[in-house]
């Protein structure tokens, strides 16, 4: 068994546990103020994990999600398995497009979905307000849906609670073979895929929605702008490997060259 000093993350999360215990114990007046003993701890330095998905990683993710829709799957036992929520089978494939974050897709409301223009006007994200591009093949599945009140979740859960996709996840993980791989790794996909179509860093950061995103106010621009085309030939790229179909992705680099098709005049 690893001890905390080999586990940086859970050390620093036992660290944090303990730490809002003491704050909590200051503020019933259990301790006095001051008294946290995990306030001033170092915190272990977690090492960074990035982890993207192949083409052949992404179709047979898409197989998977498939057959866990129709209700077709099987353990690996060859037990069938029930259908799988839809809620979570839109969640996943629209986590894979977009690269949204899971909290942004499973707390997204119908009012900050405006279709008309094909952007997601996120509230409240980890960097704040926040627009994003939501593509063709997204703005497809989100069309599928039944639209709520401007209030409610695209997503519902049972009893007004939050729909949870962990548990289908790991299960199509399972059966797509995808070890290892977590939710937040399909995020690292659509960035890993835009950068070798040769976007910009500033074009796939604002396809994520990193703080040097514009702010609400000129979501308009996206309509007709590069960023809005990328999330376009993305989305088609993505959803076509989900649904079993081979891409051929061209950097944008070579495909400029290749429509200039002219030597360079001496």
């Amino acid at each position: 068994m690893r001890s905390l000093r080999e586990t940086p993350v859970l050390a620093n999360r036992v660290q944090a546990l303990i730490s809002a215990f003491m704050t909590h114990a200051i503020r019933s007046g259990l301790r006095a103020d001051g008294q946290n003993p995990a306030k001033h701890l170092p915190r272990h330095k977690e090492i960074g994990r990035t982890r993207f998905l192949s083409g052949e990683e992404i179709g047979r993710l898409g197989n998977a999600l498939q057959a866990a829709e129709r209700g077709t799957w099987t353990d690996k036992d060859g037990k069938a398995l029930p259908r799988a929520p839809w809620q979570s089978i839109a969640a996943i494939r629209l986590l894979a497009l977009t690269g949204c974050r899971r909290n942004e897709i499973l707390d997204l409301r119908w009012a900050e979905v405006d279709l008309a223009r094909g952007v997601l006007l996120l509230q409240d994200t980890k960097s704040g307000r926040s627009v994003r591009p939501l593509n063709g093949t997204a703005r497809k599945i989100v069309e599928s849906l039944k639209r709520g009140s401007p209030d409610e979740r695209v997503l519902p859960g049972t009893k007004g609670r939050r729909h949870e996709v962990k548990y289908a996840w790991e299960t199509i993980r399972r059966v797509a073979e995808l070890k290892a791989v977590r939710l937040h790794d399909l995020r690292h996909t659509l960035a890993s895929r835009s950068q070798h179509e040769g976007h910009s860093l500033l074009t796939t950061g604002s396809l994520l929605g990193h703080k040097n995103l514009a702010t609400t106010q000129k979501y308009a621009h996206l309509v007709d702008d590069p960023i809005k085309q990328a999330a376009d030939r993305l989305g088609a790229d993505i959803g076509a490997l989900l649904e079993g179909s081979s891409t051929a992705v061209v950097p944008i680099g070579a495909a400029r060259g290749q429509k200039r098709g002219s030597p360079r005049a001496k």
